[in-house]
């Protein structure tokens, strides 16, 4: 059977152990490491092949827009977060359903 293609968007998080679960609980993962030289078409194909993407709440998280319909998006917004910085990403998230 197919293991779904999960993508980690690099963060500040453990980030072994995230991957770690992951592989555990049947996802072949995968961590995006991105930069500003990074070439825009490899982030477009890295998530178009992801089942899901996780990523901490930040301005990377934009690139969800390259995510293929029906596949799954999982945004962690830390605590303390301000109510207004959720806010503004909802609706972004909502508008584009």
């Amino acid at each position: 059977m197919k293991r779904p293609k999960l993508k980690w968007i690099k963060s500040k998080t453990n980030e072994d152990l995230l991957v770690e679960m992951s592989e555990k609980i049947g996802f072949e993962v995968e961590v995006l490491r991105s930069d500003s030289s990074t070439e825009l078409a490899k982030i477009y194909w890295v998530l178009n092949l992801s089942d899901v993407v996780i990523g901490v709440h930040g301005a990377t998280m934009t690139q969800f827009l390259f995510m293929r319909p029906g596949s799954v998006l999982i945004q962690v917004i830390p605590l303390g977060t301000s109510g207004q910085q959720r806010h503004n990403m909802g609706n972004l998230q909502e508008s584009l359903i």
